[in-house]
Formats: structure tokens, sequence, C-alpha cells
């Protein structure tokens, strides 16, 4: 019995696929050196956060309250209005543990360089610290299988941090990070930490939350949760 002949729709997408595989290797240099120095503060600020983490653990069991996305989303004291949600929209499939994925999905997310553990925790992967623009047009074609454009990217993914600060301002961001405590000399030079970088999610003032929300944070990313640890 003859095996059907692939659909040229289908080729295209194996071979783009197999081509970012093969290319995986060659990530893109982030922009200007930003976002090395976004890692470097944000991994000093798990450090510190690991020190209240059983403090945190003990809110969560008080309260009765458990660690998932809808954490994210308005109070109930608070009517949800459009200002208050993400100004992206929410990009499911990356936020679905790694075992939950499916096989199509691992196989691209590992032509982008991931594994289990870098797509189980953010900004663990070197790719997670590249603009959009800076990405090559076969990494693009990766992040577009994934369901990223260049502003969803940018947004969920880099929060915009690969930008200076003036860039911050011209596109209207700038006013969110001023929220959570960064000026334009701690941002550009990398001196200084905000004290909203030593807060978990629930430590934040709803103010603080709305303007980090439309930074594209949530509790997840906020507080480097573990995908395959969420309910």
């Amino acid at each position: 019995m003859m095996r059907p002949m692939m659909t040229s729709k289908c080729a295209f997408i194996l071979t783009t696929l197999c081509a970012i595989h093969a290319a995986s290797s060659q990530i893109a240099t982030p922009i200007e050196g930003k976002s090395s120095q976004r890692r470097g503060r944000r991994r000093e600020a798990i450090r510190r956060r690991e020190i209240q983490t059983s403090g945190f653990q003990r809110f969560l069991e008080d309260s009765g309250m458990s660690m998932d996305l809808s954490m994210s989303m308005p109070t109930e004291d608070m009517p949800p209005r459009p200002a208050h949600l993400f100004p992206q929209p929410f990009p499911h499939t990356r936020f679905t543990a790694w075992d939950n994925l499916t096989e199509g999905e691992k196989f691209t997310a590992e032509s982008l360089g991931y594994n289990s553990f870098s797509w189980n925790n953010f900004e663990i992967s070197d790719l997670e610290y590249v603009m959009y623009d800076a990405l090559t047009e076969l990494q693009q074609t990766g992040v577009a299988a994934l369901g990223f454009d260049r502003d969803s990217w940018d947004c969920w993914i880099l929060h915009y941090e690969g930008l200076w600060w003036q860039q911050l301002q011209q596109a209207g961001l700038a006013q969110y990070y001023e929220t959570l405590g960064w000026n334009e000399e701690m941002w550009n030079t990398g001196v200084g930490l905000p004290i909203t970088e030593d807060y978990f999610w629930y430590e934040l003032t709803e103010e603080q939350k709305h303007a980090a929300a439309q930074l594209c944070f949530n509790p997840i990313t906020w507080d480097w949760i573990p995908l395959d640890q969420l309910n």
C-alpha cells in the first residue's frame, strides 16, 4: 500500500522547523547589552526572594489561596475593565508545562534551544533575553509557531526590558516601570534596584499590579513559579 504523499504545506513546515533546529545554537545577541544587565538584576532578585519563600508559603496556607494564573486577574472587589487586563493576548502555549505540550510544540521549543527545565522556568533560556527584532528569521518563525508575534514576544517574554528608558518613554511604557519604582538612571546604568524587585506578587499594591500587568507580568513570571508546579 502506497504511503500518502506529504502536502506541500506540510513539507514546508517540516523543512522550516528542521532549519530552525539546525540553527538553534546561533542565538542572537541581546540588544546593546541591556538584556544581559536584566539577567543579572533578576537573578540577584531571585536569590534574595528565596530567603522569603517560607513566609510566602505561609501566606498561601493561611489565606487558603493557590498559585495559578487566575491571580493575575482583577480582584473580586474591582470590576473587570479592559484597563486592568493584559495589553497583549495571553500566550497559552508558553504557559503550558512541558509535559503537557504536544510533540509538535516540544519539537519547535527544542528547535529554539529549550529543554524541559528552561521551558518550565521563565528567563532561563538565552532566547528569552532577545528582543523580537534581534531574533533571526528562523527564530521568528519558531516563536510564531508558538503563538508569538513582535508585540506579544517583547511584552510577555522581554517585558520591554531590552529597551532604553527613552525608548520606553516614547512607547508610553516608562510610566509603568516608574510605578514599580524604576527611574531613568537606575534603568540605563543597571545600578540600584527598586524595592519592588524584592516583592512577591501578593506584596505589590493594586496600582503596582496593574502597572506590572501592562508590562505582561503575572504572578507566574513575577515570582518565577515553575510551570510544572502549577495546580
